[in-house]
């Protein structure tokens, strides 16, 4: 059993939790496993309680308040708030989760690249480390020591942390190599705009400030592994132990069935009996409990998912990608972020059945013939179709295409947003307009087909096993690297269908489920947009 695993066992048990004795972590695969071996041993029934965390053992905004031990958590409270009086008085929005992707901020300049929890809770953990003894420490002086253990030795696990010539060789040609430099440049702003707004309000000198590495290593951990609304008032919380789970999703999610469940309890079984705890308190109080969601064989690795999340997320946010990131229904959860024109904002493409392609082509069809500035003048030139939308939903319907799971992300969700009445406004089919529209799609597939040809360059996109000298991170590359050729090959592939289809050309489908979807989208272009044709 791992070290660092009993230890923090031990102390989550000495402060009113609960570790399923059969639970256990293995260093060298880097998994949380229920046993040893399945032989013989009848399963573990579902709703068995395999872990019990109590709040006072949660990292949160709470912990930093509730530190007696050191004034820098208490500290810091008073500096964002300042930082965040500033910008609103300057007439810039605070900083806040960013909906394509909750660990990345939107703000650049006075304000902070991070939302301010996220970076209370860095600069209060990378300071327990500091205390400790900078990387090499893990807290153990602190009560958090045992939790602190627990996190990553090697704290450049994410694609922003990596060297420079590493991250241009890994994500050449690909839509997170952009986000990669954003955020390490945000990173590094916000660290600086809070160090200095620190040691100028004389709260200590700048050895007492934790170093730059520190709190990057632990901004990683923290946006990688915090659960959302799990802490008490619904703040967002480190979890011990549970945080140590790895993700699986689509294929390689035994069927989409979660291994376990998780969710909060309170003091006195209800949310409004519930009370903050006192300091260190060590009693039975308000926290998280997590629960087998079906019976699990000893030996078995238990996992839990994240969300349909996009491999683009999964690398850029928790440092790794899956290989088979398919839902049962046959659509990727990968997003391509596609850039049609410069300056204009990033067209979000996923493969899949019509009912999530069909509103990204048309976005990006949009932004091929107008200006951001004409596109707010168009209404005046489509017409709404009752008949054609219909159709197209009614469609949707019978291929019993759909998420499978509540727990999609919003970057992974974004064509939930796709299906309003004015995204599936028929154009009028005149000879001009499908003269315009043809001239779109031509320049649609060239943008998508230099995509392509430049992401082809990338030494890692005909590599399609792991080699044995190959690092994990050379390989999660190589899967992002697959996938967004296959996307880009997807959205060439259906600019042709709807092309053949405007001229009346003859083609013939391969039958193969990217063709189907293809070809029932472009059949729903034309029915939509030129029902008349």
């Amino acid at each position: 059993m791992s070290p660092a695993w009993k230890k923090a066992v031990h102390w989550i048990e000495s402060n009113g939790g609960h570790i399923h004795a059969s639970l256990r972590y293995d260093d060298e695969e880097r998994q949380v496993f229920l046993g040893l071996t399945s032989s013989g041993t009848p399963p573990i029934e579902k709703d068995t309680v395999l872990m019990t965390i109590p709040d006072v053992c949660l990292v949160s905004l709470h912990s930093v308040e509730r530190d007696d031990s050191s004034p820098f958590g208490m500290s810091l409270f008073r500096v964002i708030h300042f930082l965040e009086t500033m910008s609103r008085q300057s007439g810039e929005s605070p900083p806040i989760k960013s909906p394509s992707d909750p660990s990345v901020g939107y703000r650049v300049g006075k304000t902070l690249y991070n939302n301010s929890q996220d970076v209370i809770l860095a600069l209060y953990l990378s300071h327990l480390k500091e205390i400790s003894g900078g990387n090499s420490g893990n807290g153990e002086c602190h009560f958090f020591g045992p939790y602190l253990a627990t996190l990553p030795a090697d704290s450049k696990f994410l694609p922003r942390q990596w060297p420079e010539e590493s991250l241009s060789r890994r994500l050449f040609g690909t839509s997170l190599y952009r986000r990669a430099i954003e955020e390490r440049e945000g990173v590094r702003r916000e660290y600086e705009l809070v160090k200095k707004s620190w040691l100028s309000s004389n709260l200590g000198t700048e050895g007492n400030f934790p170093r730059f590495e520190l709190y990057d290593g632990m901004l990683g951990c923290l946006t990688s592994r915090a659960f959302a609304s799990l802490g008490f008032d619904g703040v967002d919380a480190m979890i011990p132990l549970l945080d140590l789970l790895n993700h699986a999703r689509g294929h390689g999610c035994n069927g989409g069935e979660n291994m376990v469940r998780y969710e909060r309890y309170e003091k006195n079984g209800s949310e409004a009996s519930s009370v903050p705890m006192v300091k260190r308190q060590k009693i039975p109080g308000g926290g998280v409990q997590v629960r087998t969601s079906k019976p699990v064989s000893e030996g078995s690795a238990l996992n839990m998912t994240y969300g349909a999340k996009s491999n683009a997320t999964l690398l850029g946010r928790y440092g790794f990608c899956i290989d088979d990131n398919i839902e049962p229904d046959g659509s990727c959860n990968d997003v391509l972020e596609f850039e049609v024109k410069p300056g204009e904002p990033r067209v979000k493409l996923q493969r899949g059945p019509k009912s999530y392609c069909y509103g990204p082509l048309i976005e990006a069809l949009e932004m091929c013939t107008t200006s951001r500035q004409e596109r707010g003048h168009e209404s005046s030139d489509v017409e709404d179709e009752s008949d054609g939308l219909d159709a197209f939903l009614n469609g949707c319907e019978e291929d019993g295409f759909g998420d499978s799971d509540g727990e999609s992300d919003e970057q992974d969700c974004f064509y939930a947003g796709t299906m309003e009445s004015d995204d599936l406004a028929v154009v009028k089919s005149t000879d001009s307009g499908v003269e315009r529209e043809i001239a779109a799609l031509q320049i649609l597939e060239s943008k998508l087909l230099e995509a392509k040809s430049i992401l082809s360059k990338n030494p890692l996109s005909g590599i399609c096993d792991k080699e044995g000298a190959m690092s994990d991170e050379d390989w999660y590359c190589s899967i992002l690297v697959r996938s967004e050729l296959h996307t880009l090959t997807f959205y060439s592939g259906l600019c042709k269908a709807v092309l053949r289809r405007m001229r009346k050309e003859e083609f013939r489908s391969i039958g193969d489920i990217d063709s189907r979807h293809i070809e029932n989208t472009a059949d729903v272009f034309l029915a939509i947009r030129h029902g008349s044709m």
